[in-house]
């Protein structure tokens, strides 16, 4: 498990997703808040949740194409992770639940778009790939999982319209972290080569400006403001 754990969810997303959930938590509360160690903890097992999802979903493909995987040489089982599963599900539902039925709803929505996003939006597995359509399906999920974050620091009171500046910020982000892994290195899964290598580098210049401009307006209120 410590295998797969290195291999397929390592310690570098701890990392960003905690300065992320910092970021939105203090966005939604107005402030720092210790709060957002729980809401960390969420969001860690929700994309623990998320790769979980994805490995059963590629299975099969990842047998042929990454054989010596932990999961794929059988290190590994599909019935372990379900139970991983089940146990990043249950830390969710202690972060969500006692937060409100706000932040409960926006869970759930995330939830069902993460049940819909597994399935492909029932496409029959036409947006596999395409690397400018997949995105476009799966970054909003990252978009909610934000807006659940912000929920979680407001506590009971609605974050109102300025959830679109927490959910542009997470889909932005998302989308920035996808193009940078995928400029070249994968050919079916390749932005250069669906694009071309300078308009692919162009978008993603694009994307990380846009991506400035929304952090900028959601650290302001909660971590600039808490810190000056």
């Amino acid at each position: 498990m410590t295998a797969w754990f290195l291999e397929r969810y390592p310690p570098a997303n701890a990392a960003l997703l905690l300065v992320v959930a910092v970021v939105v938590h203090a966005f939604g509360h107005g402030g720092l808040a210790p709060g957002a160690l729980a809401a960390f903890a969420g969001l860690w097992c929700f994309y623990l949740l998320v790769r979980i999802v994805d490995e059963h979903k590629d299975y099969a493909d990842d047998l042929v194409a990454h054989p010596e995987r932990a999961l794929q040489s059988g290190r590994v089982t599909l019935g372990r992770l379900r139970l991983v599963a089940a146990a990043a599900l249950a830390v969710q539902a202690a972060v969500a639940l006692p937060a409100g039925r706000a932040a409960s709803g926006w869970w759930l929505i995330l939830l069902g778009w993460l049940c819909w996003a597994a399935q492909d939006f029932f496409t029959g597995g036409r947006l596999e790939g395409r690397p400018l359509l997949y995105p476009l399906a799966h970054v909003p999920l990252s978009g909610l999982a934000c807006v659940w974050v912000a929920q979680l620091g407001a506590g009971e009171h609605p974050v109102g319209l300025s959830a679109w500046k927490a959910f542009a910020f997470g889909t932005l982000l998302a989308l920035a972290v996808d193009l940078a892994r995928k400029l070249g290195s994968d050919p079916d899964r390749s932005y250069g080569r669906a694009l071309g290598a300078f308009r692919a580098r162009a978008l993603l210049a694009g994307v990380l400006s846009a991506l400035a401009g929304t952090g900028a307006a959601v650290v302001q209120p909660g971590v600039w403001k808490a810190l000056t």
